[in-house]
């Protein structure tokens, strides 16, 4: 253990926790080729694209983007997942392409900042309307001139989760698991 050096380690008796141990690993050598990725650009789906000019996320720029079932998801450039092993998660879940339409994710709401979507709602951390929407409730926002489309819900800049407005209300997108009963 003593030639760890450059290891993080958190001790249960000097730290309130069960303790932890944390190492970067680096595998030398070359990717195999069946790994190494094809050349190119991947493309937003059409059923994503108009969602995706209200993202300017540049995390994104280096991404491909593929469809897996009806799931949208982000990959690192070049990632090309092995097919014998069966993965719980590839990449960054975006949203789901349902009758030629996208639904963005809470996964992505959680990763993105204000600054990256270009509809953010804010809320102040005071305002009634959050446990309402943490409640899974439609919101009622006649008080914000707002367009039909979909909105990135925050509290005080940090985000919770999806909306779309339509007609002055805002129909809450809110993982359904995570509600406040």
């Amino acid at each position: 253990c003593d030639g760890l050096v450059q290891c993080v380690r958190i001790f249960p008796h000097n730290m309130r926790g069960e303790g932890h141990f944390l190492a970067l690993l680096k595998k030398q050598g070359e990717l195999p080729a069946n790994r190494a990725g094809k050349a190119g650009k991947s493309v937003v789906p059409k059923e994503a694209e108009e969602f995706f000019k209200d993202v300017s996320a540049k995390i994104l720029d280096d991404m491909e983007f593929r469809v897996i079932g009806e799931k949208l998801y982000a990959l690192p450039g070049g990632y090309v997942p092995e097919k014998p092993i069966r993965y719980l998660r590839t990449g960054w879940y975006l949203g789901d392409i349902r009758k030629g339409r996208f639904e963005p994710s809470q996964a992505f709401a959680m990763g993105l900042r204000p600054k990256e979507y270009r509809r953010v709602l804010s809320l102040p951390h005071d305002d009634y309307r959050i446990m309402k929407y943490l409640k899974g409730e439609t919101l009622d926002i006649t008080d914000f001139d707002r367009v039909n489309g979909w909105y990135l819900i925050c509290i005080d800049a940090f985000p919770l989760g999806w909306g779309k407005v339509q007609n002055h209300s805002l129909k809450n997108k809110y993982y359904s698991g995570w509600r406040w009963q």
